[in-house]
């Protein structure tokens, strides 16, 4: 039964500058100290007993944000600190989610 077990693969890195694409109702006037101050709200998506997605209540929390796709975005380049970066990696793989679209939703969560 080894082989049907599934492989952890390794974290893809998130780059320590990068550029967010968020909805235009999202008015930003210190990008990285507002989106830092924000990422401490992605701890809410994690189970505490596993420290993994809890996928069953993932989606409904990002169904508003993946139905205004089409909307215009604005981007911000950003400087997202270590521990972010980590925690944002680690969601971003399990969920296959967006680092704009994670983002987007610490300002609506």
């Amino acid at each position: 039964m080894k082989r049907k077990a599934a492989i952890m693969l390794p974290l893809k890195p998130i780059a320590k500058r990068t550029t967010v694409y968020l909805p235009p109702t999202i008015n930003l006037r210190k990008p990285t100290a507002e989106i830092n101050d924000k990422l401490v709200r992605l701890h809410s998506l994690l189970c505490e007993e596993k420290k993994s997605v809890c996928l069953h209540t993932i989606f409904k929390e990002f169904e508003q944000l993946l139905s205004v796709e089409d909307m215009t975005r604005v981007g911000y380049q950003i400087v997202i600190q270590e521990s972010h970066r980590d925690l944002l990696a680690r969601v971003r793989q399990q969920t296959g989610l967006s680092v704009s679209l994670l983002v987007s939703y610490c300002f609506i969560a």
